[in-house]
């Protein structure tokens, strides 16, 4: 991924969340997002976890939580309602063809 297709995707979450209404799990957010390769155009729907999606945060903490492989934002069910309650902002992020991520080639 160049520069430019990182610099899109971090504009678009500074935007308002789109809410994932596929689930009743609470949180959760899908950014579409549409990356430009040597190959061809890739699009991902991307799902993540987000506990203040207004951006706000207990002096301004923020916790960006990874999973591994296989894996999904359900990874973390148990520390981040621990940090919630403390004001800590904890962003989950599926990766593509995990969790509910989709990605369409």
């Amino acid at each position: 991924m160049n520069n430019k297709n990182s610099f899109n995707i971090l504009n678009k979450l500074s935007t308002k969340p789109i809410p994932f209404a596929q689930t009743n799990e609470p949180n959760l957010f899908q950014l579409p997002v549409t990356l430009n390769t040597d190959k061809g155009k890739v699009a991902i729907n991307a799902v993540y976890q987000d506990t203040h999606p207004d951006g706000s945060s207990h002096k301004g903490q923020t916790v960006i939580m990874l999973h591994g492989s296989p894996g999904s934002h359900n990874d973390f069910k148990y520390i981040v309602p621990l940090l919630s309650p403390k004001g800590v902002r904890s962003i989950v992020i599926n990766w593509p063809g995990m969790g509910y991520s989709e990605c369409l080639f």
